[in-house]
């Protein structure tokens, strides 16, 4: 066989691979989405059977089952809106936050700015060089179906 049909055969094996990883994985994500479907009708019983259970929790807010225990946990607490009934957009909170004490304000970068002005702005290089920082973007892939 010549050098150029191994190359050939080559990359058609290695298409064919990638061909059939391809299937497997969407195949999985099909049974991901199944299982994250029953994860969430799992989560609203047990949800349900804890809110009519509190008075059940012990002082660190674990409920104690045969099979498992219950605990509660908070989540971060967020800022939602008494018009809308939903959390704030980030212009809103950034208006909210200069009507606040400073020690109710938090300061945070624009990573996609910093990214997007990378060697065209010299302070900012300046900055990120003496502060030893780099802000890269990754490139990730997503694989669905055609």
């Amino acid at each position: 066989m010549s050098k150029e049909n191994q190359e050939v055969n080559t990359d058609q094996d290695e298409k064919n691979l990638i061909e059939a990883e391809v299937l497997a994985f969407l195949e999985l994500k099909k049974e991901e989405k199944h299982i994250k479907e029953q994860l969430d009708e799992l989560k609203t019983n047990i949800t349900s059977y804890a809110d009519k259970h509190i008075s059940e929790f012990d002082d660190k807010g674990v409920l104690k089952l045969d099979q498992g225990v219950i605990k509660i946990a908070q989540n971060p607490p967020k800022c939602i809106s008494f018009l809308t009934e939903k959390p704030l957009t980030p212009a809103e909170r950034e208006e909210l936050a200069k009507l606040l004490n400073e020690k109710y304000q938090q300061v945070d970068i624009n990573s996609k700015e910093i990214l997007k002005m990378q060697g065209n702005d010299k302070v900012l290089d300046q900055v990120l060089k003496t502060q030893k920082v780099e802000v890269v973007q990754e490139t990730r892939y997503d694989i669905k179906n055609n």
